[in-house]
């Protein structure tokens, strides 16, 4: 029987191959074609294990710092590109009559809460600033302050119910604010 194996290993290992990447695209395209059901299977069990799965993601991240480290070195242009894209959307985003004193205000009390709570807080934008169907101002109206987690969380995407946090007086109608 060994002999059969070591005559046949070329054969045999490309026959191996062929079938591995019949899987594979077998897979690829069932994938293709349940892909909104497979996503909503995704979520709901995120939903049902969060905590579960937020410890994994925490664990692997701490497991493979360097790699990911390593990843964004060798990959430098790419978040550059994309930091420097968010940026500029940021600025076209700031409307002439935004109070960017308020929107600087949402900054300082990210930072206070993260002092007093020892919890990293974030400025969230409740509409995103590059949504997939609608994107939002960045203004005093369109600014929310959330813990980290719940920011990455929330990611790209619309706010479901908005932080009962406010900052600061509403400008006067007719003031410099509303022109």
């Amino acid at each position: 029987m060994a002999a059969h194996y070591v005559a046949n290993a070329e054969r045999l290992r490309a026959k191996r191959y062929a079938e591995v990447d019949r899987v594979k695209l077998a897979h690829a395209a069932y994938r293709a074609a349940n892909a909104e059901t497979l996503r909503s299977k995704a979520r709901a069990y995120r939903a049902a294990n969060l905590e579960k799965v937020t410890v994994a993601q925490a664990a692997y991240r701490a497991a493979n710092a360097e790699k990911r480290r390593a990843n964004r070195a060798a990959n430098r242009a790419a978040y550059v590109a994309n930091t420097a894209r968010y940026r500029a959307t940021k600025l076209r985003a700031t409307p002439a009559w935004a109070n960017l004193d308020t929107v600087a205000a949402y900054y300082v009390l990210a930072a206070a809460m993260t002092e007093a709570s020892g919890v990293r807080h974030e400025v969230d934008h409740i509409e995103p600033l590059r949504g997939k169907h609608v994107c939002g101002l960045h203004n005093e109206f369109n600014l929310q302050v959330l813990p980290a987690p719940d920011n990455g969380r929330k990611g790209n995407r619309p706010s479901e119910v908005r932080a009962p946090v406010c900052v600061g007086p509403v400008p006067p109608k007719g003031g410099a604010a509303w022109r």
